[in-house]
């Protein structure tokens, strides 16, 4: 069972899982701290009659001009095209190599790179910063066969392993990029293995140093990446620091998942920019040269298609080869196919060696196919002819080398030959005529016969004719329904044909006939228009919801909205009926309900002209759909109309959040009469006392009819109030009535409606509806919640008081309610016990053998009428107390005595713990093992706590703790207090005082007071005053040297001496230092006397292990 959670406890979970540790890759709602910022909501943000750019008709779209092999996965298109692996070709058009998932709402690659030709990568997906599925994939480079999909362990706990970006760096065969720590407390720079299965944190990092682009650089063996500072930044493997490269500069940025590679042909970095301005979003290609410190906008994608990462399969050059050649000029012209192309040979190596006279070998080649090849004097120009080159977009380029080592080729890209005409511009349909811009330039940038330019003309893709004028008129379908038209014009020249060019809409054709309901469909989302009558550039719009389309207003941040939708032009048959409208309406979010919607009527699809208001101030109060209906008559100064619209507005205050959804809206004549009288107003219902099964309902008489006539004030008309029972009262027109009606056991839906008698006959008019919950309520959560662990801290004792009232409905019989245990199970909250009715304790036992744990209880009460949503829970730390000697050291970077408690109590709410390496979080905090448990604030003038695991000092008469921390720069003190059974108020063990020395280590003798206990709690507390304060434990231990002196097992003995440990007997022995460090392992065989100063050491034999001291 799932409820909402209060915890009253030192710790709470840092995310909250409804199933905990993920073993399948799919996990059931993990949520991330700060993930979601890169998570995008994709949403139409025009609307259906709006045209989208394809953007062919710009200048020559080049991705890069040297040809450049260059590879991406997309994870979004505009147009809902493929999802998948694709080739970035010459021309900007991404070309499908393969696909595993089609659309949005399924796994895509959100980090990737290429291994042993394989791709290689993160598979998740992601909404809201919730991770639902997450695992490490290879897939074969030219089909997409799976080969490896292998789910990434993560959860709530344990986040090590989630990256929010990352890259291959072959050169030492790991994965890098950037996420969380393992609590979600911190956003690190880490490492993995090649497949991910093991992570080591590099550096705790600021907001600004995350990483959404990241590429390896195999021309200069660096990593490099885009931050959120939008900087393109240089970043070190060995501790993450970064080094700016330069400053990207593209205008309305935003810091989504894209991809970024250095392309060696080009020597510069390739980058897929993602922009967001307006409600458009837009996608392209910049290359960032970063020695000139520029960017260059090489391609704008037609589809703002979104690449998560990209590669390119060229190598590196060496600084040995020839510079690269400079491209002079060009002779082709027209539509000829022949031409000479000159360039200007390199006069030094790259690395700065002159090849001035000396000679170059050079080789020209077209697409990637040798022509020709010769040699020339380093520094010369030279003039290559070319001949008969297939028509179309081709890559000229001339690569020098020099020695047997091959350079960078300079390149030309053109169109040669009769190029396809650029796309038709500003096509415009109207009511009669259509027209569009002449076409006088290639969709390339080559060459045309802009004179011999002919033009094929469709609507809705009806083929019309051809003309070489710049207009057409146009003849829609006669006797047809409204219909959406949309023509579109297709430039003609040389055999060669554009892209279409695609006019505005219009609607034409017959009105609908009632009744009319608009869903929408697909189809209909093309018949409705909109007015954005506050010119804020936003407005009504079609999403998706539950996989079918609704209408959505504009999503208004500053308020002020006023916007309209109107639904197809309809005509009646009696324009003096009655007539319903009914719409289903939900809140977009319902934490934001200020706006309000109005529904009215006119004679034209305009605010103007909606003269006839049917509802206003219509207010909805949630995200569920709810049915709203009104009826209307048409206004006498409206009836010589033969087409009506119905528009509906949506309106919100100033400074005012505000969405809705509109959908299923329905049009329809009634059987009701312009004399009924309109629907009741002011509709309430009060339950009775005592759980009582009935309701009085409070309504207002309506004064008006539907045809907005007023009914006389002496007239009598009844009120009629319909549940599973039925009831009535009479009044006049504009009193409130009461009305005692019958009810169920919970809620009840209750419909309302007034009557009034015209010519002996009884007419009703529309419903109203109230909903009223009668009976006994459901119960809410207890009203508190006390508990303490048992004296051998095998179980808990807990304590409650009754809850304060019902969540639903008005009134409890507290005799009656039943108590239950509930504690937290592999997955969600699990009964353990039903305590009861009357009873406000319980004492809970571990199972026999139990290990140390932090363990929930929580206490759930219920009743004839349900159960509460919401339980009261308490953690504990219970099991069985560890044993002395205890050492802790934190090797492999994680608590290896547990449970590691972190308090998260309103008091240290602001304290952050990791065990991480002490360098990676400050440079001068570094020590020999590489790791410790660092504890650092969120915000200033707050404190820290961490509770180290229980234990027993049962038949102890000593015990001493030894701990190693930071008492150099930026630390502060730690208090060590200690509390056991039966304590008021915790002990203070005692204090590390930062002394300026670095690492240092303190011990304590624990007091008389946590001696001869079954369990010990010791816990850190730390004040800081800064940010930059900081705590940090290497190591810490508990010894007792009680009872020391000979010691035997089966096999072994051993004798304490002076200077010396001897051992008699056979059997396997270690010696360790309390600080855990080991001094001797190995065998003894008889006699073995090994030599020691003077101290307590702990020694290991045969299947014991005790503390020894030497004299």
């Amino acid at each position: 069972m799932k409820f909402k959670l209060l915890i009253i406890s030192l710790l709470s979970a840092v995310c909250a899982s409804a199933s905990g540790s993920v073993s399948t890759g799919l996990c059931h709602g993990i949520a991330l701290p700060g993930a979601d910022r890169f998570n995008r909501v994709r949403t139409t943000s025009k609307g259906p009659n709006d045209v989208i750019s394809r953007g062919s008709a710009q200048a020559l779209a080049r991705i890069s001009a040297t040809g450049s092999n260059l590879f991406g996965y997309c994870v979004y298109t505009a147009s809902g095209g493929n999802i998948g692996w694709q080739e970035i070709t010459m021309n900007g058009r991404p070309r499908t190599i393969w696909t595993d998932w089609n659309g949005s709402g399924s796994p895509t690659m959100k980090a990737g790179w290429m291994r042993d030709g394989r791709v290689c990568g993160i598979s998740s997906m992601e909404v809201f910063g919730m991770v639902l599925s997450y695992s490490y994939q290879e897939a074969d480079a030219t089909t997409g066969s799976i080969i490896v999909n292998r789910p990434i362990d993560i959860s709530p706990s344990n986040l090590s392993g989630y990256f929010t970006c990352a890259t291959y760096c072959p050169e030492d065969g790991r994965v890098y990029g950037y996420g969380l720590s393992a609590d979600g407390r911190a956003h690190v720079f880490k490492s993995a293995d090649a497949r991910l299965n093991e992570f080591r944190i590099i550096r705790i990092i600021e907001d600004s140093a995350q990483c959404s682009s990241l590429t390896w650089n195999a021309s200069d063996g660096k990593l490099a990446g885009i931050n959120n500072a939008g900087q393109l930044v240089e970043i070190s493997r060995t501790d993450g620091s970064q080094k700016v490269l330069m400053e990207v500069d593209v205008p309305d940025w935003k810091p989504y998942l894209t991809g970024l590679v250095f392309s060696p042909n080009d020597d510069c970095y390739l980058w897929n920019a993602n922009t967001y301005a307006n409600g458009v979003e837009g996608s392209y290609i910049y290359a960032l040269e970063t020695s000139a410190r520029r960017n260059v906008l090489l391609h704008t994608f037609d589809n703002a298609e979104e690449f998560s990462f990209m590669v390119t399969t060229d190598v590196a050059v060496s600084d040995e080869a020839p510079g690269r050649p400079a491209f002079v000029s060009s002779s082709f012209t027209g539509a000829s196919l022949t031409g000479t192309l000159r360039f200007t040979m390199p006069d030094k190596l790259r690395d700065g060696t002159s090849l001035a006279g000396k000679s170059i070998a050079w080789t020209t080649a077209i697409d990637g196919k040798k022509v020709s090849e010769g040699t020339a004097v380093g520094g010369t120009q030279i003039a290559v002819e070319f001949k008969n080159v297939e028509q179309g977009l081709r890559v000229f380029t001339l690569t020098p080398s020099y020695s047997g080592r091959q350079g960078l080729p300079a390149a030309w890209c053109a169109w040669v030959g009769n190029d396809h005409p650029a796309m038709p511009l500003d096509v415009v349909l109207d009511d009669t005529h259509l027209s569009w811009k002449a076409v006088t330039t290639g969709e390339h940038a080559g060459y045309v016969d802009a004179a011999s330019m002919q033009y094929d003309v469709y609507l809705n893709d009806t083929f019309l004719g051809t003309t070489s004028s710049t207009s057409y008129t146009v003849k829609y379908p006669e006797g047809t329904a409204v219909a959406n038209y949309r023509a579109k014009v297709v430039a003609r020249c040389a055999g060669l044909e554009s892209q279409p060019g695609y006019s505005n809409a219009v609607i034409r054709g017959d009105a609908l006939t009632l009744p009319m309901t608009i869903a929408p469909t697909q189809e209909q989302t093309g018949l409705v228009q909109y007015a954005d009558a506050d010119g804020d550039g936003s407005g009504w719009s079609v999403a998706e919801y539950d996989e079918r389309p609704v209408f959505m207003s504009a999503i208004t941040m500053e308020g002020n909205a006023n916007d309209w939708l109107f639904m197809p032009k309809f005509a009646v048959t009696d324009k003096s009926a009655v007539f319903s409208i009914s719409i289903n309406a939900a809140l977009v979010d319902a934490g934001f309900p200020d706006g309000r919607l109005r529904i009215a009527l006119g004679t034209e699809a305009s605010p103007a002209g909606m003269t006839r208001v049917i509802a206003s101030d219509i207010k909805l109060a949630s995200q569920s759909f709810t049915t709203l209906t009104y009826l209307f008559t048409i206004p006498e100064d409206m009836r010589s109309s033969d087409q009506f619209f119905i528009g509906i507005n949506a309106t919100t205050p100033d400074k005012t959040i505000y969405a809705a959804y509109v959908r299923d809206i329905k049009v329809e004549a009634t059987d009701f009469t312009p004399d009924a009288p309109m629907a009741v107003s002011g509709a309430s219902a009060t339950p009775a006392p005592q759980g009582g099964l009935s309701a009085s309902i409070a309504v207002r008489i309506p004064a008006l009819t539907v045809a907005g006539d007023t009914i006389p004030a002496s007239e009598i008309m009844e009120v009629t109030a319909r549940g599973k029972y039925t009831a009535s009262a009479t009044g006049h027109p504009g009193e409130e009535v009461k009305i005692n009606i019958p009810t169920v056991q919970g809620v009840n839906k209750i419909s309302i409606y007034a009557s009034r008698k015209v010519d002996l006959k009884i007419i009703d008019g529309t419903e109203e509806y109230v909903e009223v919950y009668t009976g006994v309520g459901v119960p809410g959560m207890v009203g508190s919640l006390q508990g303490n662990v048992t004296a051998d801290n095998m179980g808990v004792e807990l304590r409650w008081t009754a809850p304060d009232g019902p969540i639903k409905g008005d009134w409890l019989d507290y005799s009656t309610l039943v108590y239950s245990l509930y504690t937290v199970g592999t997955s969600s909250w699990v009964p353990v016990q039903e305590i009861g009715s009357g009873i406000f304790s319980y004492t809970y036992r571990m199972p026999e053998g139990s290990k140390l744990q932090n363990k929930y209880f929580g206490i759930v009460c219920s009743n004839e009428a349900g159960m509460a949503e919401e339980l009261r829970a308490l953690q504990f730390e219970v099991g069985i107390p560890l044993r002395l000697p205890l050492s802790e050291n934190f090797a492999g970077g994680k608590a290896n005595l547990e449970p590691l408690t972190y308090a998260t109590s309103s008091a240290y709410s602001a304290g952050r713990w990791m065990i991480s390496d002490p360098k990676v979080y400050k440079d001068f905090m570094a020590n020999e093992s590489g790791v410790a448990l660092i504890g650092y604030p969120s915000r200033k003038d707050s404190k820290g706590k961490v509770s180290l695991p229980k234990f027993s000092t049962l038949g102890m008469t000593d015990a001493t703790l030894a701990i190693s921390a930071w008492t150099g720069e930026q630390a502060q003190k730690i208090e060590v207090w200690g509390e056991c059974f039966g304590m008021e108020e915790p002990v203070k063990v005692g204090e590390i005082i930062p002394v300026g020395e670095g690492w240092k280590s303190f011990s304590f003798e624990l007091p008389e007071s946590l001696l001869g206990k079954d369990w010990v709690s010791l816990s850190l507390t730390v004040d800081y005053a800064s940010t930059s304060d900081c705590v940090a434990v290497e190591s810490y231990s508990l010894t007792t040297v009680s009872g020391i002196g000979n010691v035997e097992s089966s096999d072994l003995s051993v004798m304490p001496g002076e200077g010396r440990i001897t051992f008699a007997g056979k059997g396997r022995v270690e010696v360790y230092a309390l600080s855990g460090v080991a001094l001797f392992t190995g065998e003894a065989d008889g006699i073995l006397a090994l030599p020691l100063a003077k101290g307590v050491y702990l020694v290991r034999f045969g299947a014991r292990t005790a503390k020894v001291a030497i004299r």
